[in-house]
């Protein structure tokens, strides 16, 4: 049931933004933040009681809110399209954040420092996208650049782009990344042959394929670890 105010009473919302002021938005919890991206709050649609019952659905997930489509969003608690385009620019805009956070100070180790870059950005899209890290020869990261964006199944890989962006980042070394919509990491035959192509072109360049990872939302594949590289 939606929560009612009567005039004077100070709203939760009108609380939920006192608190960030006063301690700072990073002691704001997952649903006051979202109460907070829906708006102000109305006789017959309460944001912060919407939200809650959004975040237990997801046991305070929110790679699983990022999951939730726009029509399926949007009759969450009767919020409407304007609620539920606000929750999902937001996600967006977070996402788009971290594709732009400066790598330079980045290295990669192992797998596990691939998939702290690239687990928040692919392991919730509901299509592939593929990237790749640009390394120097200690394996810091120099750059990373999104290739190609595709389908629920695929998408296309442009080889001589990627070493092109290489050559010019005077690259050493280069990560592979896609991530699979199904869920299953484990590579089609279509990605050990793009891996085996990519590796010996990047060779003549001097160039090595350091690892090839596929990101899903139940795991993760390093073609390395797989003894496949």
């Amino acid at each position: 049931m939606a929560m009612k105010y009567s005039e004077g009473q100070i709203s939760t919302e009108s609380q939920i933004r006192l608190k960030m002021m006063s301690r700072g938005e990073s002691e704001l919890t997952n649903a006051e933040l979202l109460a907070l991206v829906m708006g102000v709050e109305s006789r017959d649609f309460s944001p912060i009681a919407v939200s809650r019952e959004i975040v237990r659905s997801i046991d305070d997930n929110l790679l699983e809110l990022a999951k939730i489509d726009f029509n399926k969003m949007r009759l969450c608690g009767s919020m409407g399209a304007i609620r539920a385009a606000a929750i999902k620019a937001a996600l967006e805009l977070g996402r788009r954040y971290r594709t732009m956070q400066p790598e330079h100070q980045s290295f990669i180790g192992s797998m596990l420092d691939v998939e702290d870059i690239f687990v928040p950005l692919l392991a919730d899209l509901p299509y592939e996208e593929f990237w790749v890290l640009y390394l120097t020869s200690a394996n810091k990261v120099l750059y990373k650049s999104k290739i190609s964006q595709g389908s629920v199944s695929a998408t296309t890989v442009d080889n001589r782009l990627i070493l092109k962006r290489a050559i010019e980042r005077l690259a050493s070394g280069i990560i592979l990344v896609h991530n699979h919509p199904s869920g299953n990491s484990e590579p089609s035959s279509s990605d050990r042959e793009l891996t085996f192509r990519l590796k010996e072109a990047a060779g003549l360049f001097d160039i090595t394929l350091v690892d090839h990872v596929i990101i899903s939302c139940n795991g993760s594949f390093s073609f390395r670890n797989g003894g496949l590289l």
